[in-house]
């Protein structure tokens, strides 16, 4: 992560595994689109939405993985995931970068918005 100070308008720390409804990248794609930065942390048993080579849930649906994917045509491009506990990363999509615990308390001061599912 960069030295730079951290200005965005929502932080989503995601801390669930994938469902069935993908709403939480989801919502984060649409405030992108709508100019706001946004910023996506990973932690806990949300690591799971990073796993590369998911199935979708539904039939006819979108996969995890490639919601992750696709966070970059949004302009999402902080897309994080705790470092702590996490050891195996080879199996993860390309764009997640690891964050330490004290640069997400970093990240949780200087955003004007927190989700958390």
């Amino acid at each position: 992560m960069s030295e730079k100070p951290f200005e965005h308008d929502l932080l989503i720390h995601i801390t669930t595994p994938p469902t069935l409804d993908l709403e939480p990248v989801e919502l984060g794609m649409a405030c992108a689109a709508f100019d706001q930065r946004v910023v996506f942390v990973f932690s806990g048993e949300g690591i799971d939405w990073l796993q590369a080579g998911q199935q979708a849930k539904r039939p006819q649906g979108k996969s995890a993985d490639k919601l992750i994917k696709a966070l970059a045509m949004y302009d999402c491009e902080d897309v994080y995931y705790l470092a702590s506990g996490v050891e195996d990363v080879a199996g993860f999509v390309k764009n997640v970068r690891p964050v330490s615990s004290s640069e997400l308390s970093k990240l949780k001061h200087s955003s004007k918005h927190q989700l958390n599912f």
